[in-house]
């Protein structure tokens, strides 16, 4: 179609564009014509009509243009082909002349096959006819009414015509003619004569025959009495038909009389009245019987059995058959008609078989009959039956074997069901009872083997391996079927023998599977196979095992003897997913037999491989608008789910104007518009990240095309078109595409020639292309081209066409010029004018024109071909035009602005071809016309090839500078690998083969056999065997072992395949066992500098049983400063906890690690985020597991903390109270290692201070606590390196197995009594409780019990409890309880007596209870006393300590008596209070009365042994005791034990008398006569001592400072030996602290005090140091033991004298008492209590003088080796001996003016001497035996040095004090090597001092 405007203007303002805005992807308009066009096929899709709209307007051409527009509608339908058809009506219609007008006569419908035969949109009219009046027709259904009345036209006949039109296009129509007749009123119904009708045909009627007619009557006239018949619906399936106006009733299928004999059916009559009558009439059709049916058989084949020997006339077998017919029909005879019917009868009516002869199986078993069945009707029918009659056998004969003896022989490896052999028996009745079945019998019946009853074949039935080399004999029965009678049987003998032969090892299953994650380290085992050999020949039934098959990339190795399959090569699920090996196992026989088994590997995925983008390329179209969608992201994975997607997609460092975004889900958007013609290529970095653990990543660059819209107007283009023809002629064709220049690259273009020859050239419609008829000369055409690109103005293109051609002598004369450029177009474009120009006037000047007849394009240069002829028209030779342009072509590079490599004649000069390949010159113009376009110039050539190359073998391509693969036809045998090499190529042969092709064969290895699956390789020297990891030697014979070396530093050593691996001991790690971890004791920790301000990344392994620990803690720098940083244990879990100064973080994992075993933990915090890792946990997505990280929302993000951090502890409690709410523990028990903080090992010798700390981890076993050892309820405390029995009351013991009853109570004797103090660490926890506690419960946290029953008959002190304001006292005064309490800070004192007598020999129960101020006293569970005490304070913080039994302080007035009674039990709280050894709460300390001198119970607390002679010495004085024992030596563990040493319920004291020791000695018979001399001689000093003595039992009263150095009377401490105080677990006695009972000043310090700074004399832990006690009279040492002590190292140059070497631990015990002779003081000193002993923490803050030394002695425990310790012995005369010596051969020399401690040691010693001192008065000795010196730590002793000074030596200080301990060390038993030297010092002692002791404490000389 076309639009049309018009403009009234004049000119160019007349002139019209028109424009389709916008564009429409369907039409485009001719701008000047205003024809519309389609641009692409149209078509309807699945519709039936498409509606196209769009605007045309149109612009004049005015300077302002001025513009219309009008809609275009396009509509799109299908070509109309086919008019309606109408559907069949009835030819006459009749109408009854009285109907109704308006009434529907009929509906007339036409349908329209273009719409699918649909009647929809057809229009109906009337078109004819003679009854249009009195009808009329809907237009839109088809309707027929009546329009007037008929019933003037009664009888009548009408015709109408009707015409159907359909609405296509075109209009189709079509009609129909319809008859009508106006009948009267149809009165009357068709009627039939009778009913009922029948009719009688036979079953052979022919199909369409007629059976009968059927009449019916109507008495009405014309179409109301016209009939017709049909058959009634229900009737229509029966074979008959009736016609519709005749009646004949018609056969239309087949009858059978015997499917059926009789139908019925209905028969309806119509007339064809307006609206029809209709009658009814019932018709039978009877179907008579034809012979039509032959006699048939039951079978077409009858086989029967007839026994031999049957007698004549047998019946044989009644055959029957049957015929379908009836009557007569049906009658049936048999005959015989084929066969052996001279041996058979059969009857003719009933079909009996009878024989004629006898028959014999053997002679003959088949016969056979043809029998015939014959019908006797009016046709007869037959049919036969094959009949076999098969004679059977009668048993006449019995089975015989061939041989009485068959002989076997068979290998024993044979699998169950192998033949070994067959056997025979014949019978001579040959049918069925001819058959031998054969039967097995006999004692080896059952011995393996089994015969088939059938074949006679004898099979194994299991494996003979146990039968090797042996013969087995068994019997086989042969019968006939049936029962065995004994007449129809034979037997014969089988003799079988089982060779034995090398069988294969059996591998234990036949398929073994195992899965193993791909990153599994090289060295993982996977599975171990295992075989069984059961050769009986041990060399056989060694084997080794191989990797036969499956193992790609050598991935697997197999243990040759073990079996362990491990990996050695990295596995790559995306490479090999699964492993299918073939394992051998290959024994030693011979010849060697191999068993296979298959191992099945699945590599489980990790996630190793990053996912990838499945695209990098997409476009989007140019000025879009912002956030259209670019593409859709898409990536893969090789991993497996869930190691793939989601993908998160992120763009890499995009910038903030970044042309686009991403989502996480890869929706690549833009954010602006673009303009291709700025930028037409996007590139932007993307990230995919996988959703897998760990997550991987990978980037790459995305490419974004912009493409191109038409928003660019076109602009006009000059083009020069050189048409260069070979010949005369140009032939025509395509010169060129003319399209105008526009910078839109997608615009397509319509081009008209506007002027020029247009007979010359034409262009294609719809395009730009230009086409030049053919032409011949030369001659140039000038052409004007309009463009348009359908949317903007056209322009103008002005072409200038120029043929010229040539020929073969421009060809022979040419010459080449090689011109370098980046492209043929920029050339073409650019250079191509001007190089023809400087060409043509250079040879201007010859008097010559040059031509430029070809452009080639090789390699980076452009090769010109061109010819120079002369103007009389000659040619210059190709040598003379060469050599001029060579002259001048520098001139030519200038004025044509291009760079000519060279200029030559033959383009074979330069050697073009590559490769070694030869060159030929050879010009060749093709037929084929090149067109080679560019901005400017276009140039059409023929194309031309001036050279080609000849290539040698290997090489191709027109240069030859392709190489040919000669592998890919695998020239390389023997399976040698094919390398291809730049033209040809080489083999890498298999072992064994060499030569070019890997033919010649050379393989050494053929003779030559590897053991143990190792491989064979040839070599130059001959071969080598390569052996499996594990095996070494020539043949690989020999097993590697790698523990041969001992690697492992601890642990055990285990050899490997590969190597060995170490199993260490608990807290030991390494490849070799060589690292420890620390063990942290209680209240232990390490101090490091604060830890940095910005990051802090710390890592540490730990193991603890201990639910609430600290780990780590670096407090503020001061009180006011609340940041800090934590790392914690809280109900078994991590918190890490920190605050920068703007609130607390905390973050918790609900990871259990207080199990026992290692954990790791990695703590990071940078800046303000932080996170907890527990066991390098990676599930990032299971937060609160395993995994916690903080939110990083502080705005602070700086940690400034001045203290130290502690690793294990605090180091005070003192920050608990400064900062209560920061932590919620304080200490750490358990192992700890691999410390890092900030990328630094941290270890105990770097520490700032250290206390606790031991360089090994003390847990050796699994929890003692697991085996349940506490009895009666007690509850099990696991201490680490040790565990604890809680018993509940009244149970004691160190398992709670022993009751408290009135049957076994502890003694009092009035100086004994036991201290107890609360530990720190309770303290500490108690302190953290309560300040944690927000609910202040008065009800619980304030009330205290204390509970003690007790028996006694004398007043005394029961309970003495000291706090910190004062103490509580509860005694027995005149018999009656008295509580008093006084506070010493205001001196109140508040005493009540209690007006009830308790000293009456009665057990009672006295019951010390506080609720609030409220003090109760209850006496057997009934209040005796109620009063109000504000100032008891009696919290585990605020007491310091208890004492049972006595008072123990200095207050001259609390000086009192101590109980005298028995005990059976005290406890506060609930809590039984031990009376010796461990205790979560408190410290317990016994007086020395209590621990046990010689004698002990059953409980052993004491180990040295004694002999039956040292029975009799020791103080069991049992005589007149009531249970009348005696003393004797325990037989069963060598102790002394004293027998009456359990109370009784009386609570009697044995009295120590003469006659009791007599009765003693009697009992055990008087000892040798030299025990006189020991004796007397040791009398004798004892009373010299004791002459100096004055204050014995105050020396007996300080019951801390003399435990060790104080002999009781002998009978002190054997009435509790049933209470074992002194055993290694419970003998606790203050240990935790390191040093004896502390006071309670020293309590309020805390033993987190008693620290010192680490230098080169630091606090360091002593393995091994837990205190255990060894009874040696009254001394009680301590040694080293499991749990921590000090170790004190000091400077050097402190004095190191020698020392005694013979028995240094009671010889050390004794030289400490000479060393504190030396220093001591006055007596008054000596004479005091130990009231408040001070430990070495308050030496660091108490400034001692002259004043104060006569306050509590500082008393401190040193630690003996238990290696020292050995039996007490008696002294011999030799001994004694020695005694006599004068002093002066004893003095040696005095002692060291610098010694601390050590004043004198024995110059017999020539080593430096280790000594261990006993807790005595005044002095503490640590003993290393590393650094071999002693060091007095006494405060006591500095404070007696400074008073006295270097003038004043104390010569007073060695009277009786020192003599007593002396006099009581001789009663001890020791052998006289060991206190020999006290003789000798006592000789030594000086008159005069005048040694100026200089002596610092320790913590001093530290400091």
């Amino acid at each position: 179609m076309q639009v049309l405007a018009q403009d009234a203007d004049l000119g160019q303002n007349s002139e019209i564009l028109y424009v389709i805005e916008p564009p429409s992807e369907k039409f485009w308009v001719n701008a000047s014509s205003g024809e519309i066009y389609t641009k692409q096929p149209l078509m309807l899709n699945n519709s039936d009509l498409e509606i196209y709209q769009f605007i045309v307007f149109v612009f004049d051409g005015g300077s302002s243009p001025l513009y219309s527009n009008a809609t275009v509608t396009v509509r799109l339908e299908p070509y109309n082909y086919h008019p309606p058809m109408f559907l069949t009506l009835k030819p006459l219609i009749a109408v009854p002349y009285d109907l109704v007008v308006g009434t529907e006569v009929v509906q007339i419908t036409a349908i329209d096959q273009d719409v699918h035969n649909n009647s929809g949109g057809i229009e109906y009219v009337l078109n004819g006819g003679n009854a249009s009046d009195f009808f009329l027709i809907h237009a839109d259904n088809g309707k027929l009414m009546l329009k007037q009345s008929i019933a003037a036209s009664v009888n009548s006949f009408f015709t109408l015509v009707v015409m159907a039109k359909d609405q296509g296009f075109p209009t189709l129509s079509s009609q129909i003619e319809m008859s009508f007749e106006v009948t009267d009123i149809n009165q009357f119904s068709p009627s039939f004569r009778e009913p009922y009708v029948t009719f009688s045909t036979p079953e052979d009627l022919s199909v369409a025959s007629v059976i009968g007619k059927i009449q019916a009557e109507d008495r009405d006239y014309g179409s109301n009495g016209a009939i017709m018949y049909g058959i009634t619906q229900e009737n229509l399936y029966l074979p008959f038909s009736i016609g519709e106006t005749s009646g004949l009733l018609t056969l239309i299928g087949e009858l059978d009389f015997e499917k059926e004999g009789v139908y019925y059916l209905q028969i309806k009559a119509m007339d064809g009245g307006w609206v029809s009558k209709t009658g009814m009439v019932n018709v039978t059709v009877v179907v008579t019987d034809v012979n039509d049916n032959p006699p048939v058989f039951s079978s077409s084949e009858y086989i029967i059995s007839l026994p031999e020997n049957s007698d004549i006339g047998s019946n044989v077998f009644d055959i029957k058959a049957t015929d379908a017919d009836s009557g007569v029909n049906a009658q049936i005879v048999y005959s015989l008609i084929a066969g052996h019917v001279d041996k058979f009868l059969i009857d003719s009516s009933s079909g009996t078989i009878t024989t004629l002869v006898v028959f014999d199986y053997e002679q003959e078993q088949n016969f056979d009959l043809t029998i015939k069945a014959t019908n006797i009707g009016g046709l007869t029918l037959f049919s036969l039956s094959y009949f076999v009659i098969q004679i059977s056998d009668v048993n006449e004969f019995k089975p015989i074997f061939s041989k009485k003896e068959f002989n076997f022989s068979v290998f024993k490896n044979v699998p169950a069901g192998t033949v070994i052999g067959k056997i025979t028996a014949t019978d001579d009745d040959q049918g069925p009872e001819g058959q031998v079945f054969y039967l097995m019998f006999g004692q080896k019946k059952y011995m393996g083997f089994e015969i088939n009853k059938i074949s006679g074949e004898i099979f194994t039935t299991r494996s003979l391996r146990s039968q090797g080399n042996s013969h087995i004999d068994f019997k086989v029965l042969a019968k006939n079927p049936g029962v065995i009678t004994g007449t129809n049987v034979d037997e014969t003998l089988v003799r079988v023998t089982v060779i034995d032969i090398n069988e294969a090892p059996v591998f234990t299953s036949v398929l073994y599977v195992a899965n193993m994650s791909e990153d599994s380290p090289i060295g993982t085992s996977v599975i171990t196979v295992s075989a069984l050999d059961e050769d009986s020949i041990l060399d056989w039934n060694r084997f080794f095992f191989n990797i036969e098959n499956g193992n790609t990339n050598s991935s697997f190795a197999v243990n040759p003897s073990s079996g362990v399959v491990s990996i050695i090569s990295l596995l790559d699920r995306e490479l090999w997913s699964h492993y299918n090996l073939t394992l051998t196992a290959t024994d030693n026989g011979s010849p060697p037999a191999t068993g296979t088994t298959n191992v099945i590997i699945n590599v489980n995925d990790v996630n190793d491989n990053a996912p990838k983008l499945t695209f990098n390329e997409a476009h989007v179209k140019e000025n879009q608008p912002q956030g259209t969608v670019v593409a859709r992201l898409n990536a893969s994975d090789s991993d497996l789910v869930p190691n793939q997607g989601p993908f998160t997609y992120l763009l890499v460092n995009p910038s903030t104007d970044s042309a686009f975004s991403l989502t996480s889900d890869g929706v690549l958007v833009t954010t602006r518009t673009f303009d291709r013609e700025q930028i037409s290529l996007y590139q932007v970095l993307v990230a995919v990240m996988d959703s897998g653990i760990p997550q991987q990543s990978s980037t790459e660059m995305f490419h974004i095309k912009i493409l191109d819209e038409n928003d660019n107007p076109s602009m006009p283009r000059n083009i020069f078109i050189e048409v260069k023809y070979f010949g005369s002629s140009f032939q025509g064709g395509m010169i060129g595409n003319v399209h105008p220049e526009d910078q839109d690259e997608s615009d397509t273009f319509n081009c008209a020639i506007k002027s020029g020859s247009h007979n010359m050239f034409t262009i294609t419609n719809g395009t730009c292309e230009l086409w030049s008829s053919s032409f011949q000369g030369e001659a140039t055409f000038n052409i004007t081209v309009e463009a348009t690109d359908q949317l903007h103005f056209p322009v103008n293109n002005s072409i200038y066409v120029n043929y010229k051609g040539f020929t073969n002598a421009s060809i022979d004369s040419c010459i080449l010029f090689y011109v370098s450029t980046s492209s043929l177009e920029e050339f073409a474009s650019n250079n191509y004018l001007r190089f023809v120009k400087a060409l043509d006037s250079l040879f201007n000047l010859q008097a010559s024109k040059t031509h430029v007849f070809g452009i080639k394009q090789i390699g980076g240069e452009i090769l010109l071909l061109a010819a120079v002829k002369n103007y009389n028209g000659r040619y210059l030779s190709k040598e003379v035009a060469s050599g001029i342009s060579t002259g001048h072509k520098r001139l030519l590079e200038v004025q044509s602005n291009v760079t000519i490599s060279h200029i030559t004649s033959d383009p074979c000069l330069n050697s073009p071809c590559q490769n070694r390949a030869k060159c030929n010159k050879n010009i060749y113009i093709s037929q084929e016309v090149a067109v080679l376009e560019s901005e400017a110039v276009i140039f059409v050539s023929p194309q031309k090839e001036v050279f080609n190359c000849t290539c040698p073998v290997g090489f191709t391509g027109t240069l030859c500078e392709d190489d040919i693969d000669e592998c890919e036809v695998n020239p390389c045998e023997n399976k040698g690998t094919c390398v291809n090499t730049a033209g040809s190529f080489y083999c890498h042969c298999q072992g064994g083969f060499s030569g070019s092709v890997c033919s010649a064969d050379v393989d050494e290895c053929l003779r030559v056999k590897c053991q143990n699956g190792a491989t064979c390789s040839p070599t130059q020297d001959g071969y080598q065997c390569k052996c499996v990891p594990g095996l070494e030697g020539e043949m690989c014979e020999h097993f590697i072992d790698h523990c041969r070396s001992t690697p492992c530093v601890q642990g055990n050593c285990t050899n490997t395949q590969t190597g060995f691996s170490c199993h260490c001991p608990f807290g030991v790690s390494g490849d070799t066992c060589e690292e420890h971890s620390y063990g942290f004791e209680e209240l232990s920790f390490m101090a490091f500098p604060p830890l940095d301000r910005r990051i802090n990344l710390i890592s540490l392994d730990f193991a603890t049983m201990q639910k609430d620990s600290l780990l780590l803690y670096n407090p503020g720098g001061s009180s006011s400063s609340r940041e800090f940083f934590a790392l914690e244990i809280l109900d078994g879990s991590m918190r890490l906890s920190y605050d920068l100064g703007s609130g607390p973080v905390r973050l918790h994992t609900n990871k259990q690690v207080a199990d026992g075993y290692f954990h790791s933990v990695t703590v990071r915090r940078i800046g303000s985020m932080g996170s907890v890792n527990v066991d390098n946990c990676t599930d990032t997505e299971n937060m609160g597991f395993c995994f916690s990280q903080s939110d990083g929302s502080s705005l602070e993000r700086t940690l400034d903390v001045g203290s130290n951090m502690t690793f294990g502890g605090l180091r005070t409690a003192e920050y608990i109270l400064l900062h209560p709410a920061q932590i919620k523990t304080h200490d750490f028990v358990g192992c700890i290692r691999n410390i890092h903080v900030n990328g630094i090992l941290l270890r105990p010798s770097m520490a700032l201070s250290t206390y606790n700390i031991l360089d090994w981890c003390p847990r050796a076993s699994p929890s003692p606590c697991h085996s349940n050892p506490c009895k009666n309820g007690g509850t099990c405390h696991d201490l680490w390196s040790d565990f604890l029995c809680e018993c509940k009351s009244p149970f004691t013991g160190s398992n709670c197995a022993t009751e408290m009853s009135e049957e076994l109570v502890l003694r009092f004797s009035g100086i004994d009594y036991i201290q107890y103090v609360i530990k720190e660490r309770f303290k500490r926890d108690y302190l953290l409780k309560k300040l944690q506690d927000s609910d202040d419960k008065e009800d619980t946290r304030n009330q205290n019990v204390f509970n003690i029953k007790f028996k006694t008959q004398d007043d005394g002190v029961l309970i003495f409890i000291v706090h910190q304001t004062g103490f509580v006292l509860l005694k027995i005064i005149d018999r009656k309880p008295v509580y008093i309490s006084k506070d010493t800070s205001s001196g109140h004192l508040s005493e009540f007596t209690v007006d009830s007598p308790v000293a009456d020999g009665v057990w009672r129960v006295l019951s010390l209870f506080r609720n609030g101020q409220k003090i109760f006293l209850l006496m057997d569970g009934i209040q005796v006393l109620n009063i109000t005490d504000q100032r008891m304070a009696l919290t585990p913080v605020t007491v310091e300590k208890i004492v049972l039994g006595a008072t123990l302080t200095g207050d001259s007035t609390l000086k009192l008596s101590g109980l005298i009674g028995c005990v059976q039990y005290f406890n506060m709280n609930g809590h039984s209070l031990p009376v010796s050894g461990h205790s979560m709460m408190v410290d317990v300390w016994p007086s020395p009365s209590l621990l046990q001198s010689n004698c002990s119970s059953s409980g052993v607390c004491h180990p040295p042994p004694c002999s039956d002679e040292d029975t009799a010495r020791s103080s069991c004085l049992t005589a007149h005791c009531k249970n009348r024992r005696r003393c004797r030596p325990d037989v069963q563990n060598g102790s002394c034990i004293c027998f009456h040493n359990v109370s009784n319920p009386t609570c009697d004291v044995c009295i120590s008398t003469a006659e009791s020791l007599r009765g003693c000695s009697e009992a055990q018979g008087s000892g040798p006569l030299w025990l006189i001399a020991v004796i007397l001689p040791l009398i004798s000093i004892l009373v010299i001592i004791g002459m100096f003595t004055v204050q014995y039992k105050a020396r007996r009263q300080n019951a801390k400072c003399t435990r060790d150095s104080t002999q009781q009377k002998r009978e002190q401490g054997t009435d509790n030996a049933a209470f074992c105080f002194n055993d290694n677990r419970s003998a606790h006695t203050g240990q935790e602290n390191s040093h004896d009972p502390m006071s309670a000043d020293q309590q309020k310090l805390g033993a987190a005090e008693f620290y010192c700074e680490a230098s080169s004399s630091s606090v360091q832990s002593l393995p091994h140091s837990e205190p255990e006690y060894y009874e040696i009279g009254s001394i009680s040492s301590a040694s080293p033991s499991k749990t921590a002590s000090l170790k004190l190292n000091f400077h050097e140059h402190l004095d190191r004298k020698e020392g005694v070497t013979t028995e240094p631990k009671h010889g050390g015990d004794l030289r400490m008492l000479v060393a504190g002779f030396n220093n001591e003081h006055s007596h008054e000193v000596w004479a005091k209590k130990a009231t408040k002993p001070q430990n070495v923490s308050s030496l660091n803050r108490l400034k001692i003088d002259t004043e104060n030394s006569q306050h509590t002695p500082h008393c401190n425990k040193s630690f003996i080796q238990p290696e020292f310790l050995e039996p007490a012995q008696c002294l011999t005369l030799e001994e004694i001996s020695n005694l006599n010596n004068p002093l002066e051969q004893r003095i040696v020399h005095q002692a060291s003016p610098r010694s601390s401690m050590m004043m004198e040691v024995s110059s017999e010693s020539d080593t430096d001497s280790t000594f261990t001192g006993a807790g005595f008065d005044c002095g503490l000795f640590s003993v290393f035996s590393d650094r071999k010196f002693t060091h007095d730590q006494s405060s006591l002793t500095t404070h007696s040095f400074r008073k006295q000074g270097p003038s004043q030596p104390n010569t007073e200080s060695i009277p009786y004090t020192k003599f007593e301990q002396w006099g009581n060390i001789l009663n001890l038993h020791l052998p006289f090597r060991s206190y020999a030297p006290v003789f000798e010092d006592i000789a030594r002692l000086p008159t005069e001092h005048s040694h100026s002791y200089d002596i610092q404490s320790d913590i001093e000389e530290i400091i």
